[in-house]
This record gives C-alpha cells, sequence and structure tokens, in this order.
C-alpha cells in the first residue's frame, strides 16, 4: 500500500514518513522493504526537486546504506550521489542531519572506484572542506609551538554537530582512500589559500577521540606508496551552476616532490598523537 501511495504526490510526503518511521525499527525492517521492492523508488525520488522530501529522503538512505552497501552501484548510474552532495552543501540545516547525508556519501565512496571519482566530479572535495572550516570558525583557536592553528579549550561541540564533523572526515578519507586521482585532487585543491590537510589538522587537537581518530583515518588515508599527477589545469575554477566553493577554490600540478612534501607534512602532524591515551585513535 506504501508503495502505491508513493506514486501519489499529494500523500507522498505522509507515504515517505511512515516507511521512514517502519525502516528505524531497525535492519529487518530495511532487509522487508528492500525485498518486497522499495528500492526503485526512494530511487527515482532522488530526481526530484521537491525541498519537503529532502529530510525524509536522506534518512531512509541512510537506513539502507547502514545495511546494503551494494546500492552505491546503482546510486553512481544514475547520479543519485549529486543529490547527497547538494543536501550537505546546505549550511542551513540541521547538522545531525547533514550527518547522514555524508554517511551515505562515505559509503558510496567505501572501496568502490566510481563512487570515488564520481565524487569527486560532484565537487564532494570542497564542499565537505569548506564545511569544516565553517564549523571551525566557530570554535576558538589558537597558534601551537609549531605555528599551526590548534583548538583552544576543551569544551566539546554538541552531539549533532561533532557527529557532522566526524563523517565530514571519514567521508573525505573514504573518497580518497587508494585512489590515486582523487588523492592528487586533494593535494593540489587549495580553498581560502588552505589545503585540505591544513583545514583538518586542529581537528587532530580535538577533545573528542572519535573526532580525532576520524582525521587520523583521513589524513593517513592520503598517503600513498605510488606518485600521481593532478589530472587538471592549474587554478581550476567551477563553472556555472557549480557550488559556491569552487569560488573559491584553485588548484595546483601536484609533482612527485609536491606529493612527498605534503605526505611528510601529514606524517608530522600524525607523529604529535603517537602518546594519545585514546585506544580508538
Amino acid at each position: 500500500i506504501v508503495l502505491q501511495v508513493l506514486l501519489s504526490q499529494q500523500h507522498r510526503l505522509r507515504a515517505l514518513v511512515l516507511l521512514g518511521r517502519f525502516l528505524d525499527m531497525g535492519p529487518w525492517a530495511v532487509d522487508l522493504a528492500l525485498s518486497v521492492g522499495i528500492f526503485p523508488y526512494v530511487l527515482k525520488l532522488l530526481q526530484t526537486s521537491a525541498t519537503d522530501l529532502r529530510q525524509i529522503l536522506v534518512f531512509i538512505w541512510t537506513k539502507i546504506m547502514a545495511l546494503d552497501r551494494s546500492c552505491q552501484v546503482d546510486l553512481c548510474k544514475d547520479n543519485g550521489h549529486a543529490y547527497f552532495v547538494k543536501f550537505l552543501d546546505s549550511p542551513g540545516l540541521p547538522a545531525d542531519q547533514r550527518a547522514m547525508a555524508a554517511f551515505v556519501l562515505a559509503t558510496i565512496a567505501d572501496e568502490h572506484h566510481k563512487g570515488q571519482l564520481a565524487c569527486m566530479h560532484s565537487s564532494l572535495l570542497p564542499v565537505c572542506v569548506v564545511s569544516i572550516q565553517e564549523l571551525l570558525s566557530q570554535r576558538p583557536m589558537a597558534m601551537d609551538g609549531q605555528g599551526l592553528m590548534q583548538l583552544e579549550g576543551q569544551a566539546s561541540w554538541d552531539s549533532g554537530t561533532e557527529l557532522l564533523v566526524r563523517w565530514l572526515c571519514l567521508c573525505l578519507g573514504k573518497m580518497w582512500d587508494n585512489c590515486a586521482e582523487v588523492q592528487s585532487h586533494a593535494l593540489g585543491t587549495y580553498i581560502d589559500e588552505q589545503s585540505p590537510m591544513d583545514v583538518m589538522a586542529p581537528l587532530l587537537a580535538a577533545p573528542m577521540p572519535e573526532v580525532r581518530a576520524a582525521a587520523v583515518y583521513a589524513l593517513g588515508a592520503l598517503v600513498s606508496l605510488e606518485g600521481a599527477m593532478l589530472p587538471m589545469e592549474e587554478d581550476g575554477a567551477g563553472g556555472n551552476g557549480a557550488p559556491a566553493e569552487l569560488a573559491r577554490t584553485t588548484s595546483r600540478l601536484v609533482t612527485e616532490a609536491s606529493r612527498q612534501a605534503h605526505e611528510r607534512v601529514i606524517a608530522c602532524r600524525l607523529l604529535n598523537l603517537v602518546s594519545d591515551s585514546s585506544p580508538l585513535v
């Protein structure tokens, strides 16, 4: 019955809310919903521009991707990942809901080369980096002994913001993990003259071990044993219709020497955490 109601534009929102409540009952509910054919319906709804459906659709896809990662193939094929990039790039939405979009995108890129490239071409990297910059701007910062910006004080973010920061880091890490093209793109990308490594560095001193661990993973995944060239022109910028972050983004050519220099900087920053008391880190 719910599947049939989804076809009705008038009652679609209420049907999605009911579906979301059912999926929230547990993995068995998600498995049952997929077995009766819910997937093509919710996949097609990602093509809609209705703003009132965004939050419940992201919630439903969070439940689906948490159970069945194989959906990443269909999402990339139908350009569904772009829906979640646009949702993530909406600062006015609650942080915990944006974290769900980051989780879906991280799952799309998880050990999936086509998904990693699709996310890169959808400007996910600048969206994540600028989001981290904006969240860090809400916290007091101080210069450490090495001339690097670090978080000041031990006050934590609220739970929703902390979750968002964590999944932004994990999303970046999953996108460039074992993917030379995305790694080169990340090493050559500067937003407001800051590289992704510079932006994430203060998170290594975050009071929450989950955030520190996510930042360590993202930075560590950027270290590669193989060199690669940045497959784009220097000082590239987005065209019409591109996310606003691209207007603040410049790109530089990555050589083997510059890659090694970047990796030495990452290694030095991670060395500061060898005495971290958290087993998670």
